[in-house]
């Protein structure tokens, strides 16, 4: 069976299970599909955590934007079972691998609300928060992601979580496959 033809049953299951955790974490209104709404109301909720306002706000209204029109390719919404293949098949195709990472630098410019160059543990929890994640459980993922110990989180740091949460698709005890927070057991 070709790459392209997968079915969602046909992959890791617990790559799939991680891919369904980000998939409810960014269905922020809970409909079962994504959509630029969700995305306006994730860059919203993250503004007033943030308390910004002018130019901040708009920035973070920008990059959720961008991020869903670079995202869902003209479509009006995209289901979970279409994320989740379409990740499978762009993980496997190198041409892909600056897209995600120009997705992920995204994230980490929203999460530095403040445009320092390092996301806080305080941004970092504000961004759990707002994507419906304990807290609490920020911790664990900040220490985890904060590969030097100096109690930020900067863009090479980052990055290297990333790419691993996304193309580790057969460990299941890793601490990156938390990236978006406890893996959801319904997931």
């Amino acid at each position: 069976m070709s790459k392209s033809s997968k079915k969602v049953e046909d992959l890791p299951k617990y790559w799939v299970k991680k891919m369904r955790t980000q998939f409810k974490r960014f269905d922020a209104d809970g409909d079962g599909v994504l959509t630029k709404a969700d995305h306006i109301l994730i860059a919203e909720r993250l503004i007033k955590a943030g308390n910004l306002s002018g130019e901040e706000a708009n920035r973070v209204h920008r990059i959720f934007t961008f991020l869903w029109d670079d995202f869902s390719t003209s479509k009006t919404q995209m289901t979970e079972e279409e994320m989740i293949l379409n990740n499978f098949k762009f993980i496997h195709d190198d041409r892909f691998k600056p897209w995600f990472e120009d997705q992920y630098k995204l994230y980490y410019d929203a999460m530095d609300v403040k445009k320092t160059g390092q996301i806080s543990l305080e941004n970092f929890k504000s961004f759990y928060a707002v994507l419906g994640i304990d807290a609490t459980f920020a911790d664990a993922v900040f220490a985890y992601i904060d590969d030097d110990s100096n109690g930020l989180i900067n863009r090479g740091e980052f990055m290297t979580a990333a790419e691993e949460y996304l193309y580790d698709i057969f460990a299941d005890d890793s601490a990156n496959n938390h990236f978006w927070g406890p893996l959801l057991e319904d997931a």
